[in-house]
């Protein structure tokens, strides 16, 4: 039994309780982002911690860690 386009992407979407976007900027040196204050709240991230970036460079998928 085949599905419409509309379901497809329903089975696929990601879930997420906070979905925000921040844009990137630039000091000279190194490119810059906000992290928009309900995803701060919702990690309860505090000054001192880390986020960790894995790139796979093959298909651009990211994840990110924090480390406390």
């Amino acid at each position: 039994m085949a599905i419409s386009e509309e379901e497809l992407k329903e089975m696929i979407e990601v879930k997420a309780e906070v979905d925000r976007t921040s844009s990137i900027s630039n000091d000279g040196s190194n490119l810059l982002t906000r992290i928009p204050s309900e995803v701060v709240e919702v990690l309860k991230l505090k000054k001192g911690d880390k986020i960790r970036w894995l790139v796979n460079p093959k298909d651009s998928k990211i994840k990110i860690e924090i480390i406390r």
